[in-house]
């Protein structure tokens, strides 16, 4: 406990810095430490980065606004209201994408950032506030880069200031503390947003969070005062390219997983492969690679289908101890795909999925026996519970 207590606290301390010195939020460290000295589940990572972002972006934006550096109001709230549609956008696209995917496109994000990071001090003008000129497509290609920060930001579980940032520097010519400040201020707006619609979505870890946040805010405090008094120019470039050898180390550890390991041996190295096998029965591509994800880290053998018919097809090919099963699927309902399962296997587990208070198959289906209810939209933690009561061998 102390160990992963320390862990967190290092990673916090890391993710504010960096959202201090630069900018951009933190979530850029914040996801792959996360997942790889946490064992955070990916889609758990992004969601719980959005919590510890929030208060990360508030303190930074505070402290730039105390040095002066934040007195463009017009433009924050042209970059906040474009990344509150995106990001809501972005979170659910991110659950309609497969683990395998996701990581992978999130290991190319990081490499973009990194480049972009560079790029920003080798081409980027030098206009101060004072130069700045408002105007009606000022506006817009604000809320454009907000919009497309937002998308990112809620997809990737990062603040969005790695593009806000270089963005309001190159296209729209703020100067570089003032471009940080306020992309601050925008992130406390869009991780408000993406803590929220991920928390519905199960994909946040509050404890966790709690156990980050500390020294996020107290690193990015001091990060923001050194960055008030120092030119950033070198330290961002060392930055942008530990960011590319992180996506790039990322990408290719998730490819050679996922391409020269057999099932099998992945789910040995991360735990012990017990003989129970669960089946998931959901016509939401985003539920079943989430249950499929959790339930893989947990050591069991996963099967994901969309229908009933094809449960019953894979339920002719081996025994599954435990079935999540979706109550509204297409073709065969859910209360009659639970009855056909438990036809061929009296002995198998059912845990029902239903996103209604007082569904009428639900009552159908536990007029039969199941053990377990779970209602949408749940919490991986449930799942956890369930698989540990459950205790297949």
């Amino acid at each position: 406990m102390r160990t992963k207590v320390l862990i967190s606290l290092l990673i916090g301390a890391a993710a504010g810095m960096l959202a201090g010195l630069t900018g951009v939020g933190g979530g850029v460290f914040l996801v792959p430490l996360m997942v790889g000295l946490l064992a955070m589940v990916q889609h758990q990572a992004h969601g719980t980065s959005f919590l510890v972002i929030l208060p990360i972006a508030l303190v930074g934006a505070i402290t730039y606004g105390i040095l002066g550096h934040i007195d463009d109001w017009p433009l924050i709230v042209g970059l906040a209201s474009g990344g509150a549609v995106g990001v809501l956008l972005g979170a659910r696209l991110m659950m309609l994408l497969p683990e395998r995917h996701l990581k992978w496109l999130f290991g190319a994000f990081l490499v973009f950032v990194g480049f972009a990071m560079i790029i920003t001090y080798t081409s980027a003008p030098t206009a101060d506030a004072s130069s700045i000129v408002l105007s009606w497509g000022f506006i817009l290609s604000a809320i454009g880069i907000g919009f497309v920060a937002g998308i990112l930001a809620g997809m990737m579980g990062v603040g969005g200031g790695v593009v806000m940032v270089p963005g309001m520097v190159l296209l729209l010519g703020v100067g570089q503390h003032m471009a940080q400040g306020v992309s601050l201020a925008a992130i406390a707006v869009m991780a408000l947003l993406g803590a929220l619609a991920h928390y519905r979505q199960g994909n946040v870890k509050p404890r966790m969070a709690l156990l980050i946040i500390p020294a996020a805010a107290i690193s990015c405090l001091l990060g923001s005062v050194v960055a008030n008094q120092l030119d950033a120019s070198v330290l961002r470039q060392l930055v942008g390219g530990v960011i590319i050898i992180v996506g790039f180390f990322m990408a290719i550890k998730d490819w050679r997983t996922q391409k020269d390991i057999p099932l099998e041996s992945w789910l040995a190295n991360r735990g012990r492969v017990v003989e129970g096998n669960v089946l998931v029965v959901d016509d939401d591509p985003g539920i079943r690679e989430m249950l499929g994800e959790v339930i893989s880290r947990k050591g069991y053998k996963v099967v994901t289908v969309e229908s009933g018919e094809l449960a019953l097809e894979e339920m002719e090919k081996q025994h599954f101890g435990l079935v999540f099963l979706d109550l509204v699927l297409p073709g065969m309902s859910g209360a009659e795909a639970f009855s056909a399962i438990k036809q061929k296997d009296k002995k198998a587990v059912v845990v029902i999925v239903t996103g209604y208070d007082e569904d009428p198959l639900a009552v159908e289906a536990m007029s039969h026996g199941p053990l377990f209810l779970i209602r949408k939209p749940f919490r991986i933690s449930a799942v956890a519970e369930v698989l540990d009561a459950v205790g297949l061998r």
